[in-house]
């Protein structure tokens, strides 16, 4: 079967599995001629002499053969067409109606198989008994048992509901031997061996002889020349199912053994009035169909429906088959009953993880878009989509894309399941506000060794609120007194899906109104992931802190030179964070001819501890960092310069720029040590101003401007931090 366990769907498979638990001799399957043949059944012998050959003399032997034959035939023939013969009206209707060979039917057909085997046991015994003779009653026996070995398994088979045929359809691997060998016929000439062997006790060689004649007597009934097989195939010929019948029958016997005789006659009814909508396909048509409508019944059973209730959902599509426009279509309405049922879509893992719903080995039928849209509120044909998919046994959810067209054809991840596993699928669209509401929280650590940030963030307490975006983070340890805060942001409309993530984008806009874009990554089950944008890529993010006045993100710049890199997001004015001393205009130690405005401010000063160690210890980013800000303070509170905006100084162009794009800025921080002399000193800081008037002209061709800045903030002889500023004018 393609949906139940191998146990639910090889019944009777497990029933002859059964009868060789019982026998605990040696099983093993013969030559493979043999065994498909039954002819070793001709080998078959009894010694007159035997204590084996005394007990077919004996009444009391009989009695318990006959238990044993009786008990046999009620496991073994349900599993046959015979059982569905003897227990339905429908069945022998349809089989009288469309066959026309034999047109003198056996009394067994109407009469009912049971009676007529118990009945050809009873004689056999009785003529064995009756001959007084062991030598005679041995013959009898040999006789019985070569009278089917001119029959081959194929045969018996046909008519076996749930044989070599189905194992072969349940496991797509084609591998007849194995089957051959598990199946009853392909024990029916050890069972005779058995029934012979001195070595046994009479009880169970009696249990033996009995199962094996009640095997003999159901291949004779199916295989014979009044048998059940000619018949059936001149039915199945005559309804179109001819060429479906070894790929139908598994589901048929499901149907009869766990709901009814009737909804496995009703499956055939749908089956053959599929075979004839669609001849030039009905193989696959009516195992599709009867794979999902056996998954619909199995899945409104474990809802609570009742047996009558599933045998009127069969009806039902068995009308509905008659203006199917498409092979498929009532498959997908069988799945549509079960998934508003409450029971889920079910399907198969496959190879390379691909999810599929019904295969016969060489196609395989994929979760088709017109389900969905019956049964996934807000689903759309051809609307692209990310979907959320709870794997109802693995008990995970899992992010799926759906890019639009005629199917969908998600993957299960290794770490959630595995080839060959039957899975029930739920399915729902995924919101943003579902997406921000499913956010596990997530740590990070400063593995990237950056400095003046926490050592650890969690980031927990995800909202989404019409476009508003926010998010809490706690850092440990406390970055100047910051232990907790609150990133907020605006997020975009819809979600994006890359490579297996969902993610929501959305801008934190810092006190400049600069938008700096992130995304957060997450597949419904592991580790949520940030990534921030740097020119038109999303770079993983390392790390988030918070000082009060700086946001620090740490992320992989994805470049051989820097490995990481710290995007800075200003949450409130860097003013604050330094203090200016006198302004000097005639005391410059460089020359500052065609300068518009020079001047010096003596003695800047930190404000906080974390700028000083910053500026003691800090690496070439930071050190830039603490120049941008104080030529930020310059332009704000020195030149009176309005909307003044800082940007990130890693890039080219302008540190700093006018909101109207009127005056650019270009700053450094020039660290010396105490080794400069003088002179040193002054041909460096005359060396930066060039090289930054340079870079403004760049800016000019760039920018309107009609203004330039440059602030070189610089460590004196005496270790104090002096500022030089110039204004420059554009050039005509």
């Amino acid at each position: 079967m393609s949906h139940r366990t191998a146990g639910t769907a090889l019944v009777f498979l497990a029933v002859a599995a059964a009868v060789a638990v019982i026998h605990q001799g040696d099983m093993s399957c013969q030559a493979q001629e043999n065994v498909v043949s039954l002819s070793q059944l001709t080998d078959v012998s009894i010694n007159a002499n035997s204590s084996a050959a005394a007990d077919l003399l004996d009444p009391s032997f009989w009695s318990e053969v006959n238990a044993a034959s009786g008990q046999t035939i009620r496991q073994l023939a349900p599993q046959t067409i015979l059982g569905f013969l003897n227990s339905s009206a429908d069945w022998r209707d349809w089989l009288g109606n469309n066959s026309v060979n034999s047109p003198s039917a056996p009394s067994w057909l109407h009469d009912g198989f049971l009676a007529e085997t118990n009945s050809q046991v009873f004689q056999l015994g009785s003529a064995t008994l009756g001959s007084r003779n062991a030598e005679q009653a041995a013959t009898t026996i040999q006789s019985f048992a070569a009278s089917v070995s001119s029959y081959t398994l194929a045969a018996v088979d046909y008519a076996s509901l749930n044989g070599l045929t189905s194992l072969r359809t349940y496991t797509y691997t084609g591998s007849i031997d194995e089957a051959i060998c598990v199946s009853f016929p392909g024990q029916l000439a050890q069972l005779f061996d058995d029934s012979t062997d001195d070595s046994l006790p009479s009880p169970l060689r009696a249990q033996y002889l009995g199962q094996a004649m009640a095997i003999t007597e159901l291949t004779l009934l199916l295989s014979g020349s009044d048998g059940l097989n000619a018949k059936l195939s001149d039915a199945l010929s005559r309804t179109g199912l001819s060429t479906s019948w070894d790929t139908i029958k598994p589901y048929l016997s499901d149907f009869g053994t766990k709901v009814s005789a009737k909804a496995s006659f009703l499956t055939l009814s749908l089956a053959e009035e599929l075979a004839h909508r669609f001849p030039q396909n009905s193989v696959w048509v009516t195992g599709l169909t009867s794979d999902r409508v056996d998954s619909m019944a199995e899945g409104l059973q474990e809802e609570g429906y009742p047996d009558t209730a599933i045998e009127q959902k069969i009806a039902g599509l068995v009308q509905a088959a008659g203006d199917a426009s498409n092979p498929d279509d009532v498959a997908i309405d069988a799945d549509v009953i079960r998934y508003q049922a409450g029971a889920g879509l079910q399907v198969h893992v496959g190879s390379q993880s691909r999810i599929y719903e019904y295969s016969d080995g060489k196609t395989e039928e994929t979760i088709q878009a017109r389900f969905l849209q019956q049964v996934v509120p807000g689903f759309q044909v051809g609307k692209a989509v990310i979907l959320s998919v709870d794997f109802i046994e693995k008990n995970k959810t899992v992010y799926q894309g759906y890019n639009g067209g005629p199917n969908w054809t998600p993957t299960a991840r290794s770490d959630v399941a595995q080839e060959g596993d039957v899975l029930t699928l739920t399915m729902e669209i995924l919101t943003p506000e579902g997406f921000a509401n499913d956010l596990p929280a997530v740590s990070m650590v400063n593995h990237i060794d950056a400095n003046w940030v926490a050592d650890e963030t969690v980031i927990g307490n995800f909202a989404l609120e019409g476009n508003d975006f926010s998010m809490t983070l706690t850092q440990d340890p406390e970055v100047d007194g910051v232990s907790v805060f609150t990133v907020h942001g605006t997020a975009a409309p819809i979600l994006g899906f890359l490579r297996g993530d969902a993610y929501l984008q959305f801008g934190v806009t810092d006190v400049f109104g600069n938008v700096r874009q992130m995304r957060i990554y997450f597949d419904g089950y592991t580790q949520a992931s940030f990534g921030i944008q740097s020119g038109t890529h999303f770079l993983p993010v390392a790390l988030f802190s918070d000082d009060g006045v700086r946001l620090k993100v740490g992320y992989d710049a994805g470049t051989a030179e820097t490995t990481y890199k710290i995007a800075t997001i200003y949450e409130s004015n860097p003013s604050s964070l330094y203090a200016f001393g006198a302004v000097d205009y005639t005391d410059l130690p460089v020359m500052t001819a065609g300068a518009l405005t020079a001047f010096q401010i003596d003695q800047v000063t930190f404000t906080r501890p974390l700028e000083q160690s910053m500026f003691e210890g800090g690496v070439p980013y930071d050190i830039a960092r603490l120049g941008v800000e104080i030529a930020y303070k310059v332009g704000t509170e020195n030149l009176g310069l309005k909307d003044l905006v800082i940007v990130e100084p890693s890039q080219i162009g302008p540190d700093l720029i006018t909101q109207d794009e009127t005056v650019v800025v270009q700053a450094r921080f020039l660290k010396v040590t105490n080794l400069y002399t003088q002179q040193q000193l002054q041909d460096a800081l005359q060396q930066n101003l060039q090289d930054m008037s340079k870079e403004l002209k760049s800016d000019f061709k760039v920018y309107s401007a009609h203004m330039g800045v440059i602030v070189l903030s610089y460590t004196d002889s005496q270790g104090a931090v002096d500022s030089i500023v110039l204004e420059i004018q554009r050039p005509p």
